[in-house]
């Protein structure tokens, strides 16, 4: 039996396009740092200590300590986020909650916050240099909430203890 060339030819392309790797799914950064929400430190934690796999932190960033629970700012790729991590110690540390925050072109320095007037402290950002925060963030009921207003609020680097 002849196939016309049409017909050889639709499935020489066919064999061809199935022969091809699937189109890659462009990466969704905050859904793979959201899903660390929840994981134990156990599973986190490397061996070297604060550090999530495949992430890193940005450098001149520190952990930030609020109330009872502590502010890991890390980096994957280009992306920044910040995770809320309670109970550290082996057995009851997990990651509460996490947010994306602004990239390094919008924001540069790394912030510890309060309100002047309020017992409400955070973590904020800035571009370096500048006086204006670009945004700041505190814990509200185990999650971290970015707050609107940044009248009357005050930010430093963090201590670092050295």
């Amino acid at each position: 039996m002849r196939n016309s060339l049409f017909v050889r030819g639709m499935l020489a392309a066919f064999v061809a396009a199935s022969s091809v790797a699937p189109l890659s799914v462009k990466a969704d950064p905050l859904g793979d740092a959201q899903a660390l929400v929840g994981k134990t430190c156990p599973k986190l934690f490397n061996a070297g200590g604060n550090a999530f796999p495949g992430y890193k932190v940005p450098k001149g960033f520190v952990t930030v300590t609020l109330g009872d629970g502590w502010v890991f700012p890390m980096e994957k790729g280009d992306a920044r986020f910040a995770f809320l991590v309670t109970g550290l110690g082996e057995s009851g540390c997990k990651v509460n909650d996490v947010v994306a925050l602004p990239d390094k072109a919008h924001a540069n320095a790394w912030l510890q916050c309060h309100e002047r007037d309020a017992m409400i402290e955070g973590f904020g950002m800035r571009l370096a240099g500048r006086k204006d925060i670009v945004g700041w963030w505190t814990i509200d009921h185990g999650k971290l909430k970015k707050m609107t207003e940044t009248k009357g609020v005050l930010c430093q680097e963090p201590e670092t203890g050295d």
